[in-house]
C-alpha cells in the first residue's frame, strides 16, 4: 500500500516524554489502530490522529479508510523525531529567531538582564532585523 498524508496547517516539532520513549520496544512486528498505539505509549487516541500523523508519523489507509501504523515503523520515526531535536541545539553564540524560524549569529550582542541565576543577550536578526534573546544562566556567563 502506498503511505498516505495528511494536512496539516502548522508543523510543530513533537516532543516525546522519556516514559513514552521507554515504552517502545514494546511495540511489535505488527500493524496498530492509532487508539492502539496510543495505548501503548500511553497518550490519548486524538494525540496519534491529529499531532502525530500529519507530522511524518508513518501510516497506511486500507481500502475502507482505516488507519494502521506499523510498530516499529512508528517507533524508528519516534527515535528519528528525537534525534533531530537534539541535533537542531543553539550552538554558543547563536540565538533562535522566531520570525525567521531558524538558528541565527547573536552578532554584538548587548546585556539585557542580568538576575541572580539567568542573564539575557539581545541582539537583531540580520535577516529580517527583529530582536532575538539568548539567555544563559548566569554561572556560565564570566563577570568582566
Amino acid at each position: 500500500m502506498e503511505q498516505a498524508r495528511l494536512r496539516v496547517a502548522h508543523r510543530k516539532t513533537q516532543q516525546f516524554t522519556r516514559i513514552q520513549i521507554s515504552k517502545l520496544p514494546r511495540l511489535m512486528e505488527m500493524m496498530y489502530r492509532p487508539s492502539e498505539i496510543a495505548e501503548e505509549i500511553g497518550v490519548t487516541a486524538e494525540t496519534v490522529t491529529r499531532n502525530y500523523l500529519p507530522n511524518g508519523c508513518p501510516f497506511e489507509r486500507d481500502k475502507n479508510g482505516n488507519i494502521w501504523i506499523h510498530g516499529l515503523s512508528f517507533a524508528a520515526w519516534v527515535r528519528s523525531v528525537q534525534a533531530q531535536r537534539k541535533q537542531g541545539r543553539l550552538e554558543d553564540g547563536q540565538a533562535w529567531c522566531l520570525r525567521c524560524e531558524k538558528a541565527v549569529p547573536l552578532d554584538k550582542p548587548k546585556l539585557r538582564f542580568k538576575g541572580r541565576y539567568v542573564v539575557i543577550f539581545q541582539g537583531k536578526c540580520d535577516a529580517c532585523g527583529s530582536k532575538i534573546n539568548r539567555a544563559y544562566a548566569a554561572s556560565e556567563v564570566k563577570n568582566d
